[in-house]
């Protein structure tokens, strides 16, 4: 999609600078890119707490020790 945006030269310097890039369409898409990861990541990490999920883990090791003695 082409859009047109308005950013500070010095923004997009330094964008490209710390990506090592040359392209400024690239370094908008990867910057945009890691923004989003990092939002849904936040956003997912903020539910912690907010789910009960019981611990089965110990149960799995226990049934997987029964099964290999078989």
């Amino acid at each position: 999609m082409r859009t047109t945006l308005d950013i500070p030269e010095r923004l997009i310097s330094d964008l490209l600078k710390v990506l090592k890039l040359s392209k400024k369409n690239e370094a908008v898409r990867i910057a945009i890119d890691d923004f989003v990861r990092r939002k849904k990541r936040e956003n997912l990490l903020n539910l912690k707490g907010g789910i009960d999920i019981e611990d089965m883990s110990k149960k799995i090791r226990e049934a997987e020790r029964d099964e290999s003695h078989c």
